[in-house]
């Protein structure tokens, strides 16, 4: 959900669109910075950012008779809480 979905979402509820625009984006401020430090983020009922490693792998290619190696990355990704 884009941010300015969340705002027109949550406007019912509040007045002013500078307060809830203000209210998302030090949210997504703070998990930025979170990810930054690898530290996790859990939101109960909804969602876990969190980042993903990605290990060092061997490619090749058949054609030119190639291997190379890539590097272990990490990215971040979330994971949508599952509700029964």
């Amino acid at each position: 959900m884009p941010k300015a979905e969340i705002v027109t979402k949550s406007q019912k509820n509040w007045d002013e669109k500078g307060d809830v625009t203000s209210n998302c984006g030090i949210f997504h401020d703070e998990v930025k910075t979170a990810l930054g430090k690898r530290d996790n983020v859990y939101l109960r009922g909804f969602r876990i950012y969190h980042k993903n490693k990605q290990l060092k792998k061997t490619s090749r290619n058949i054609q030119k008779i190639l291997t190379t190696k890539s590097p272990q990355t990490q990215h971040p990704c979330f994971k949508p809480q599952r509700f029964c």
